[in-house]
C-alpha cells in the first residue's frame, strides 16, 4: 500500500507566505518551511510549523528565472531545524509559469546539491520542495526520499 504525503498549512501561515511571494511577481521568491512529520498507516502529514521569509538583503540571487538564498538565512534555517527536531520545506517560485512544473535546475539543485549535503551532514531531516506558479493555487510539491534516491509527490492541504 502506497502511503499518501500531505503537507498540512495552517491557513494564517499560507495566507502570510502568498503574501510574501507573490509581493513582486516579476522575480522568483523564495522562502522556507519548517514541518513535523505525522504518521498513520496510510497517510503522512507534513505538518508546518513555522516560515522564515527572505528580506531583499536574505537573498543571494533573485532574477525573473533564478533564485537563490544567501549562505546565513540558509544556515539559520538548517540549525532551527537540527536544534528544533524539524524539517526542510524549500519554497520557492516560478512566476511566470502556469501549470507549474520543476524545472532541470530544481531538478539538478535537489538531487546534486541539497540532498547529498543534508544526507551527509544532517540525515535526520527531510527535505521537501514546494513550487508556486503564477497564481497562489498553482502548487506541485515533491518530497526528496534519501533512501531511495528519488522524489516522492505531496498534495497539499490548507486548515483552519
Amino acid at each position: 500500500m502506497n502511503t499518501k504525503n500531505v503537507i498540512v498549512f495552517r491557513n494564517r501561515d499560507f495566507s502570510a507566505l502568498i503574501e510574501s511571494l507573490h509581493a513582486d511577481k516579476s522575480r522568483e521568491a523564495m522562502a522556507i518551511g519548517y514541518y513535523r512529520l505525522s504518521t498513520t498507516e496510510r497517510t503522512q502529514r507534513l505538518l508546518v510549523q513555522a516560515l522564515s521569509l527572505p528580506a531583499d538583503a536574505d537573498y543571494e540571487t533573485r532574477t525573473p528565472t533564478l533564485v537563490g538564498l544567501g549562505g546565513e538565512f540558509l544556515q539559520d534555517s538548517l540549525d532551527r531545524c537540527e536544534g528544533e527536531k524539524l524539517h526542510l520545506l524549500d519554497i520557492h517560485t516560478h512566476p511566470w509559469q502556469s501549470g507549474v512544473e520543476f524545472s532541470g535546475i530544481d531538478d539538478h539543485e535537489a538531487t546534486a546539491k541539497k540532498g547529498p549535503y543534508l544526507k551527509k551532514y544532517l540525515p535526520n531531516i527531510c527535505v521537501t520542495y514546494l513550487l508556486f506558479g503564477s497564481s497562489p493555487y498553482d502548487i506541485r510539491a515533491r518530497m526528496w526520499d534519501n533512501q531511495q534516491e528519488t522524489f516522492v509527490e505531496v498534495d497539499i492541504a490548507i486548515v483552519w
